[in-house]
């Protein structure tokens, strides 16, 4: 019996657990939501605003500071809605990290749950076989928990997780029995 049976099969049955209790919405792409926009287009956009109604205000002038200010915030907020929509996907996969490195108030699962697919990913890493992404994903987080134990920038109860390690072993253990 593989090693990774157990894991992958707790993998697959909180991930059919949250899927069938945690409510979700459609992918961003579906919502016309645009990642990044409230922090980087939406203070421009206002600015934007602001200068267009005093360049209206002060009878439309065609040159002048006003003009120009309108002219160069208005370029500035059309990039920023450029460069969020091209920048999507890496806004998010910022977002995830810091949450998960850097937010103290464990923000990590709204991320994820703000932005996952409802079909799953398929593709990890060039691999697309459950299997191996399971393994692949495992031996990511091994890592990153051997170099975060090593800094010592995340405490745990070793007791505690070893307890949390063999309830996930016999409740897999049981599920297995069970199919």
């Amino acid at each position: 019996m593989s090693t990774w049976r157990p894991l992958n099969e707790i993998t697959e049955a909180c991930l059919r657990a949250a899927h069938d209790s945690i409510p979700h919405t459609s992918s961003h792409i579906n919502s016309g939501r645009i990642p990044g926009w409230s922090e980087e287009a939406e203070p421009l956009r206002q600015k934007s605003l602001f200068w267009h109604k005093l360049w209206t205000d002060s009878g439309r002038p065609h040159n002048g500071a006003v003009v120009d200010c309108m002219r160069r915030i208005r370029v500035s907020y059309h990039y920023a809605i450029q460069h969020v929509r091209k920048n999507a996907e890496q806004i998010i996969r910022d977002r995830i990290v810091h949450s998960l490195l850097i937010d103290s108030s464990c923000n990590f699962w709204s991320e994820i749950r703000k932005n996952r697919n409802a079909n799953g990913c398929t593709v990890v890493d060039g691999i697309s076989d459950r299997d191996h992404v399971a393994e692949l994903f495992a031996t990511k987080y091994r890592l990153i928990q051997c170099n975060t134990i090593q800094h010592n920038t995340i405490q745990y109860n070793t007791t505690q997780y070893n307890k949390i390690q063999r309830n996930t072993i016999k409740y897999s253990s049981a599920q297995s029995t069970k199919t």
